[in-house]
């Protein structure tokens, strides 16, 4: 007598936080196919629509699921999307229901805010530096360095702060004498845990007329050389 093999099936639940899968990267999803054979694979759908490319992996022995979609499946400016796996045995019949699943973005990868190289005002005075970039997101902590470097000479500390419209506010040491530039590094924490760095310089400009020292290191109620903050 024959003993009958069991027919593939779903089993498990899904990874803790939901299946997420990041464009470009293969990712293990927390369902694994019970009664595994050689030969099964798999579709991805995003808005009803097969992903071209994507991949779907089953292990022959450990049923473990592997998912992969290409980069550039969610299209620009979207950093998340609802997705569907379904597993198909090695004839391409449907295994159990479609996988409930999302695919994912780095904000990092979307979102671009960008403050330019400028010059302090001929006086000396303070400068108001915009975001000329996207938006910063909510819930994206920054932190604000300063790199001096062989073009700052003076030995005071220069100010930076960022405001609520995004840009960001620079005041040179208070011995910061023309030409003397610094490195502004703004370091960005998105709410996905993706990071990136921008950097500009501010430069004091060299004037013959119209520099006025006392404008420099304007006192700006305890703001520091360093500043951590979030918008929101």
């Amino acid at each position: 007598m024959t003993k009958e093999i069991p027919a593939p099936s779903i089993s498990g639940d899904a990874a803790e936080g939901g299946n997420v899968i990041p464009e470009g990267e293969p990712t293990q999803i927390g369902q694994k196919v019970a009664n595994p054979t050689e030969g099964m694979s798999g579709t991805v759908t995003v808005d009803g629509q097969p992903v071209d490319d994507a991949t779907v992996a089953v292990d022959p022995q450990s049923g473990e699921i592997t998912v992969t979609v290409p980069e550039g499946t969610l299209g620009d400016g979207v950093t998340e999307k609802p997705a569907k796996v379904q597993i198909l045995d090695k004839d391409k019949k449907p295994v159990g229901d479609p996988i409930d699943a999302k695919v994912t973005k780095d904000i990092s990868e979307v979102v671009d805010p960008n403050w330019n190289d400028t010059n302090l005002p001929d006086d000396g005075s303070r400068v108001n530096v915009p975001n000329t970039g996207d938006e910063i997101p909510h819930d994206t902590d920054v932190d604000l360095l300063v790199g001096y470097g062989e073009h700052n000479k003076g030995e005071q500390d220069w100010t930076v702060r960022l405001e609520e419209n995004g840009s960001i506010t620079v005041i040179p040491g208070g011995d910061a004498a023309p030409e003397d530039s610094i490195e502004v590094h703004v370091e960005l924490t998105y709410a996905d845990g993706s990071t990136e760095t921008k950097t500009f310089i501010v430069k004091v400009p060299w004037t013959l007329e119209g520099f006025f020292p006392e404008n420099l290191g304007e006192p700006d109620c305890g703001s520091t050389a360093t500043v951590a903050s979030s918008t929101g």
